[in-house]
């Protein structure tokens, strides 16, 4: 089995909102790196898994 990957497998960001000043994102462990997880590989890229999170210009 393949580790999951920024590429293979896009952050994700769920949110909590409305709140005061927006909404709260919530992502799942980006940078995550475990060979040995239970649900499978991770090897993740924080410079990819960062861009994602950041707003499109």
């Amino acid at each position: 089995m393949h580790a999951r990957t920024s590429q293979s497998h896009p952050l994700q960001i769920d949110t909590l909102g409305p709140v005061e000043r927006g909404r709260l994102g919530l992502p799942f462990c980006p940078d995550k790196y475990d060979p040995h997880a239970q649900i499978g590989a991770s090897d993740r890229d924080l410079d990819i898994d960062l861009r994602a999170a950041l707003p499109a210009h």
